[in-house]
């Protein structure tokens, strides 16, 4: 409800939103909110221009798709950087020694591909 209510009052359906939290919205883990709390948190941002939800959790870092709005795990000593140009998020992870490559993990995929560990 809260934010609904912020969203309406304070942000126009045009500026960019980036969205944060610590759990992620599929797969291992995904079951702190049932599935029609996912569907209701949806409905509230669906028509604002939503550039990108930051995650935590899994320790591995992956990218991802959720409603078609860009998703990024953030894990363990890794980080991302987040930049809007042009109305675009671009997204850089790190870890220790520089920029990092990540897997895309699809949202119809529930969990990491066999042998990976996110945790």
């Amino acid at each position: 409800m809260y934010l609904k209510m912020y969203l309406a009052l304070m942000v126009d359906y045009d500026s960019p939103i980036v969205l944060s939290w610590h759990y992620n919205l599929t797969g291992t883990y995904s079951n702190w909110w049932t599935d029609s709390e996912k569907d209701a948190f949806y409905e509230v941002i669906k028509g604002y221009n939503v550039l990108g939800i930051f995650l935590g959790h899994w320790h591995y870092s992956y990218t991802s798709e959720w409603h078609n709005i860009p998703v990024y795990g953030i894990g363990g000593s890794e980080f991302a950087k987040g930049t809007i140009i042009d109305n675009k998020l671009i997204v850089i992870y790190y870890d220790g020694s520089g920029p990092a490559d990540v897997p895309f993990v699809p949202e119809s995929q529930t969990d990491f591909p066999q042998g990976y560990d996110p945790c």
